[in-house]
């Protein structure tokens, strides 16, 4: 099963982004089923989010998502200089695409 959120997180300070507050982002991620396959565009608040002024870049409602429904992948990009990182939280693997893509074995 798979659950997408096709938004930024945290709000960018550009206008031409689409992007969700942390309390929008909640409010979607709210209906993300468990053990799902979790697609996201911005990664959870430090994990694979660390910018290159070494600040977490990261989003708080989508750590809390991970956290409550533990799904079996989570995969998020948006943090350029965490491109092809990966992380755990839990059971949950997370990984930043990046440009270049990932294969999975599943």
């Amino acid at each position: 099963m798979f659950f997408g959120l096709g938004a930024g997180i945290p709000v960018t300070p550009w206008d031409w982004s689409f992007d969700l507050t942390e309390e929008e982002a909640a409010k979607k991620l709210a209906g993300c089923p468990e053990g799902c396959v979790l697609a996201v565009h911005s990664p959870p608040r430090g994990h694979v989010d660390t910018s290159s002024a070494g600040e977490h870049l990261g989003s708080e409602a989508v750590l809390a998502a991970i956290t409550a429904k533990r799904p079996r992948l989570a995969l998020c990009g948006h943090i350029h200089e965490a491109w092809g990182e990966r992380s755990r939280i839990g059971s949950t693997e997370v990984i930043n695409l990046g440009p270049e893509g990932v294969t999975l074995d599943l």
